[in-house]
């Protein structure tokens, strides 16, 4: 059951495709699971907001 909260979903009106587009360039998922082409990436806050979105609204998992 989705569980965004509504700022978060605000910023992702396009749903998982849009956060997902915010993650390519930096992050890969694996099944599910959002995890950085590099390691020790540290996310840019947009990039934070769009694993949050994924975490609370879709049930990604977030690997550092």
């Amino acid at each position: 059951m989705p569980q965004a909260s509504p700022a978060l979903r605000k910023k992702f009106p396009g749903s998982d495709a849009q956060a997902l587009k915010v993650l390519q360039a930096n992050f890969v998922d694996q099944k599910g699971v959002i995890a950085p082409k590099r390691k020790g990436y540290t996310p840019t806050p947009r990039e934070n907001d769009a694993i949050a979105y994924l975490f609370h609204e879709w049930d990604y998992a977030y690997k550092a």
